[in-house]
């Protein structure tokens, strides 16, 4: 499963923050399972592979960077 935009030009949409914050409250998500939606919406995506790999790592360095700030 993953949590992904829905035709965002139709929306007038920009990001899927809130449609994660909305599924936070609603399923009672950890950061586990935040990360694996995060994760799932990447792999699962249309773009091209060489797409992904830039997203995937682009990803993966905001998400370390923001536990450990998380840890301070």
């Amino acid at each position: 499963m993953c949590i992904n935009s829905d035709d965002p030009g139709f929306w007038g949409s920009t990001g899927v923050s809130l449609d994660f914050a909305y599924a936070t409250i609603a399923w009672d998500l950890d950061l586990k399972e935040l990360k694996q939606f995060a994760i799932n919406a990447i792999k699962y995506s249309t773009l091209a592979e060489a797409d992904k790999e830039e997203v995937f790592n682009r990803f993966y360095d905001g998400w370390n960077e923001w536990i450990l700030s998380m840890a301070k």
